[in-house]
């Protein structure tokens, strides 16, 4: 396994919808506007245009200096790229957000878009005869006046990752910038720039992504046909330079080149996600993303990388609304953190394992999958969740899902509640947990309050509840992992149910807030703590068990029985599923399961 430790950390961070009418649902934000571009720059924060050139096209860029920026010192610098169809005036807050947070941040324009030049042909081919005495490759520079034809809106995806690789070569010749410390930022269709280019380009030392396109996940290895409208498109091209247009955007339309399809077609960043390499990659994603389906992008790429990796997933929002407001906050600071934790302006955090005292497991870490809790009536129980901790329902009935971790309801009368038992509670976090706590005490809420709220110094606000199943409940307001926040075991000896989980579905052992020891899966802390009463089984309590994902159950169950581990129930399976019980220390009892 890889020494750089990976982690996922779920940060859903309570988004206040705009007030609509009673029984009016939100409209979908469905791009942006200039209203949408307005930034501030912060005291000191200074800013100059310069252009930078891309196969011999001036491109624009605006490039962001923090304040007490020195030509004679090194700062790390980021490349930032906007995506389908974008241009720079939408992502200068962004660079304006980086440089406050000490980073040089170049915002650029691609070829023919923005405020950069057009790509330039010769209007009429000035194609020489067959005659080898009138070749002109002896003459390699001519300067001459002729007609031209000035294209601009091509929208063609590996052009656009050139220019992301020369804005790096500019950046890397700006007098101050540190050209060994250089990251590269994307949003949307450019988070698969963002990978293209630092799968190419080793000179890129740490990504951030947010809303990310990164295609290819679904496709076959192997060129992409070329039939019907596309082909006859491409004859023509060759044939008379000139192709069909097609209009397409989101905040703008634009006429862009029939050709588009068949680059995008073939685009498929996905397929080099592991060029990416040990460097590390930062994405953030809108749980509820209308363009494309994170699972097949952000979630599935975090599968892939094998060096130090976050996913940053903002609830109740959708694709455009990551530009503005709250998230607006959210995103750019997490992605400024990223850079300077990455390029070296801070020490590492947790994504790589160092300052616990703890080695790291020599087990592949397993992504958590689920808590499956046994209530009485599963649809209200779904209802309370989504209410009252801000999940999503599904993706099946009786399931409410926090990013890529579910809480799974099954109907059962006289489940034994949670305290007391081996999983003693899970916990979630808020923005404000002084207004949750508020909103839980209401009568319509049904939850019981068992320790108010209370500040602990260098950790965060914390209090408990109970829901009205029985399930204990810590709230807590941590503003690094909002949302689904960790599961809290409870055994007469928590380092050894630590050491089981660890040597068997991997994790990464650092320490919460760097005073709690855990172990971190994916979206997902886990902790243990000593209990100097005897702690029950799970099995039948409210909450009855947890759940790790296997690639290959088969595989991952031959691996458990040959160290041991005690099996509960032999390989089922329930339509795509594939799943098995085993039991841990103290009657943990966990679900192994393949989707």
């Amino acid at each position: 396994m890889n020494k750089l430790m990976t982690m996922v950390v779920l940060c859903c961070l309570a988004v206040a919808a705009a007030s609509q009418e009673k029984g009016q649902e939100k409209k979908i934000k469905s791009g942006l506007t200039p209203e949408d571009w307005a930034y501030k720059m912060a005291e000191g924060v200074k800013a100059k245009e310069v252009t930078y050139y891309s196969d011999g096209v001036g491109c624009y860029a605006k490039i962001f200096y923090p304040k007490g920026f020195s030509a004679s010192g090194k700062t790390p610098g980021v490349v930032l790229g906007q995506g389908w169809a974008g241009t720079h005036f939408s992502i200068e807050k962004y660079g304006a957000r980086f440089a406050e947070r000490g980073l040089v941040a170049m915002v650029i324009d691609y070829r023919g878009w923005g405020s950069s030049d057009p790509f330039i042909s010769q209007a009429q081919p000035t194609v020489t005869t067959a005659d080898p005495s009138q070749a002109l490759d002896g003459k390699r520079i001519i300067k001459t006046k002729m007609d031209v034809t000035l294209k601009r809106t091509r929208l063609l995806p590996m052009k656009m990752v050139e220019d992301y690789r020369n804005a790096i070569s500019y950046l890397q010749g700006e007098p101050g910038v540190d050209p060994d410390r250089i990251g590269v930022w994307g949003s949307s269709f450019a988070g698969g720039h963002s990978i293209m280019t630092a799968a190419l380009d080793a000179r890129v030392k740490a990504v951030a992504i947010q809303v990310p396109s990164i295609a290819g996940k679904n496709s076959t290895p192997g060129p992409v046909p070329i039939r019907g409208a596309q082909l006859q498109d491409a004859i023509k091209r060759a044939r008379a330079g000139l192709g069909g247009e097609f209009e397409t955007g989101f905040s703008v339309r634009r006429m862009v080149d029939v050709e588009t399809q068949q680059a995008v077609a073939e685009y498929r960043p996905f397929h080099y996600l592991k060029a990416v390499g040990d460097r590390p990659v930062l994405f953030i994603v809108a749980e509820k993303e209308q363009l494309m389906n994170n699972r097949d992008h952000a979630y599935a790429a975090m599968e892939v990388l094998t060096g130090p990796k976050k996913l940053v997933s903002v609830p109740g929002i959708t694709h455009f609304e990551m530009y503005i407001n709250e998230p607006f906050e959210i995103s750019s600071n997490a992605a400024a953190a990223w850079f300077r934790e990455h390029l070296g302006m801070e020490p590492k955090g947790e994504t790589t394992g160092q300052g616990t005292g703890n080695q790291p497991s020599q087990v592949a870490t397993a992504p958590y999958d689920h808590v499956h809790l046994f209530v009485p009536d599963p649809a209200k129980a779904v209802e309370w969740y989504v209410k009252y901790m801000g999940g999503a329902k599904g993706p099946g009935a009786n399931e409410v899902s926090f990013g890529s971790t579910l809480l799974m309801f099954r109907k059962a009368e006289g489940a034994g509640p949670s305290a007391g038992s081996v999983i003693d509670h899970i916990g979630f976090s808020f923005s404000d947990l002084d207004a949750k706590m508020k909103e839980l005490q209401t009568p319509e809420a049904g939850a019981k309050v068992t320790m108010a709220v209370r500040d602990v110094p260098n950790l965060f606000k914390l209090g408990f509840i109970e829901d009205p199943w029985g399930v204990k409940i810590e709230v807590v307001q941590d503003s690094e992992t909002p949302g689904f926040h960790h599961i809290h075991l409870r055994s007469a000896d928590p380092e050894a149910l630590m050491k089981w989980m660890s040597d068997n579905f991997g994790g990464e052992r650092v320490k919460l807030k760097g005073r709690i020891d855990a172990l971190k899966y994916g979206t997902v802390w886990a902790l243990a703590q000593k209990s100097n009463e005897e702690t029950a089984a799970s099995a039948g309590r409210v909450i009855d068990h947890l759940s790790w994902r296997a690639a290959n159950l088969d595989k991952s169950i031959a691996e458990l029985k040959a160290k041991g581990v005690k099996f509960t129930s032999e390989p089922r399976t329930f339509g795509s599923l594939k799943f098995a019980f085993v039991e841990g220390p103290a009657g943990l009892r966990v679900e192994v399961i393949q989707r």
